[in-house]
């Protein structure tokens, strides 16, 4: 396989964006480069990066699946740490920490109140820890 080609902008979910040409808009990297190389994306089809890398627009790393086909890939990770979840389901705690980081990141990104707050409290955190020293 080549090596991927990562995208110049990524975004907060760790795709790689592109410019649509309105203000503040932005497309989908590896889906531009897919139509780009390969024409219109049938309805009902996604694309799946092989590679695992989000941010690859390399037409050779993606994959065109239909729904089940694409989350039966998404479903079997390589961390091995299955758990039940309080509501009966499984899930890997590895891809669950990475899913909240993510949402994490990017509701830093688009809420002020959040933001303030966090940073409110890395500076008091900050502050504790350096009166500990001084003692």
């Amino acid at each position: 396989m080549t090596e991927c080609i990562i995208g110049e902008r990524i975004g907060a979910n760790g795709y790689a964006r592109i410019p649509s040409g309105k203000r503040g808009t932005y497309l989908s990297g590896h889906r531009v480069a897919w139509e780009a190389v390969h024409g219109p994306i049938e309805p009902g089809f996604h694309l799946h990066h092989a590679c695992g890398v989000k941010a690859c627009v390399n037409v050779e790393h993606l994959e065109l699946l239909t729904p089940p086909e694409h989350y039966a890939r998404h479903r079997s990770c390589e961390h091995d740490e299955r758990y039940v979840r309080p509501d009966g389901r499984s899930g890997c705690r590895v891809c669950a920490r990475e899913k909240a980081r993510v949402r994490e990141r990017v509701r830093y990104a688009s809420d002020p109140e959040f933001r303030a707050k966090k940073i409110s409290r890395s500076v008091a955190y900050k502050r504790r820890k350096r009166e500990e020293v001084m003692r």
